[in-house]
């Protein structure tokens, strides 16, 4: 009875350690399938053919202390009558060389195994085909090159690709988001954008999986935020939408204060003049607002020419705000080289005296 006993524990204990590497393998591993139509109107050159697998990283995440680490591989490259690439690549290449090739598909296979359970989001895959070449029809184009009803098209190597996603990776279940901390900073200047750093949320997968996620470097490719972290703040943001992997998981409070000039600066572009003197204010390197504007104030005495007059252009005198520090310019009348090459010409001076007075309408439009 005993030694009944005995082996009936045995057994139990192999089934169940048995149960638990099913499961787990069934947890870590995930399998796809692609399938790429080639048409009939496609060439086939065996010595270029691939096919290439790719996964989106950016959209695959794991739980706090857990690796989202994964490899993949192709299992099966198949056409639609089971005639498999890895086991008979000859059959294979022979389907899509045939004379009487009608258009075909190609059917493949691969799986995707991570190093751990506790990963989430979605498994986006890209396949890419090379090996075939497709025409390429210039349409009404043709007719202009060789003639009405001329076949001008040609076949070029082209790739077929597929992009989908693997059924069954888990996701979060919305309703199971908890927040645990918004954002360290709360603080910010409209000069800034907003900091993740902090924020850390409870969550169950809609495969009944708990765990926590800490936004930091490697986990930011899952949050998203609104506004978002590439952006200025306005002093009109109270809040700040967090999203995981779309998935809105809270709202953490922010305060946006004007980040103001420690000085006067200058806001007009015009040149100098009696009536003109242009303005300065104290200016929000955020979002540009400015308060408190004035007018520059100079010292008359401190003009200095910047011996900068052409034949036909006046030149221009330089001076300093004593205020804001910023360099002013006026011009200087009558200081144009045809004022004095032309001295006696009365009239063609005076046509030169037009053009310098278009010159300054045009440097006025773009000063």
């Amino acid at each position: 009875m005993k030694k009944l006993l005995s082996l009936v524990l045995v057994v139990v204990m192999m089934f169940s350690a048995l149960s638990i590497v099913a499961n787990a393998e069934a947890a870590l591993t995930y399998n796809g399938h692609s399938r790429i139509v080639v048409t009939e109107a496609c060439t086939f050159n065996p010595d270029n053919f691939s096919v290439a697998l790719t996964l989106n990283e950016n959209k695959v995440a794991a739980f706090d202390g857990e690796s989202d680490s994964f490899t993949y591989e192709i299992t099966a490259i198949k056409t639609p009558d089971d005639i498999d690439y890895n086991t008979n690549p000859e059959e294979f290449f022979a389907h899509f060389t045939a004379e009487d090739f009608a258009g075909s598909a190609l059917e493949i296979d691969f799986k995707v195994e991570f190093e751990s359970a506790a990963v989430f989001g979605e498994l986006e895959y890209t396949v890419v085909v090379k090996g075939f070449s497709a025409p390429l029809d210039l349409g009404g184009i043709g007719s202009l090159i060789g003639g009405a009803g001329a076949d001008v098209s040609a076949n070029l190597p082209t790739d077929l690709t597929d992009t989908g996603t693997i059924e069954g990776f888990p996701s979060i279940d919305p309703s199971t988001v908890t927040l645990l901390s918004g954002a360290n900073k709360i603080g910010y200047t409209d000069a800034e954008s907003f900091n993740p750093d902090g924020v850390k949320i409870a969550l169950t997968l809609d495969n009944g999986k708990s765990g926590t996620l800490t936004y930091n470097d490697e986990t930011a490719h899952a949050f998203s935020f609104v506004p978002t972290t590439a952006e200025n703040l306005s002093v009109y943001d109270t809040e700040v939408a967090m999203l995981v992997y779309g998935t809105v998981i809270g709202y953490t409070p922010i305060m946006v204060e004007h980040k103001w000039s420690d000085g006067y600066v200058n806001i007009t572009t015009d040149k100098y003049s009696a009536t003109k003197p242009g303005y300065h204010a104290i200016v929000c390197e955020g979002c540009g607002e400015t308060h408190d504007a004035q007018p520059h104030i100079i010292d008359e005495e401190a003009w200095t020419y910047n011996n900068d007059e052409t034949f036909v252009a006046n030149g221009t005198e330089s001076n300093t705000c004593l205020d804001c520090g910023t360099v002013l310019i006026r011009d200087t009348f009558g200081t144009a080289g045809f004022n004095t090459a032309f001295a006696d010409m009365h009239f063609i001076k005076v046509i030169f005296e037009y053009i310098n007075v278009l010159l300054r309408f045009i440097a006025a439009a773009t000063y």
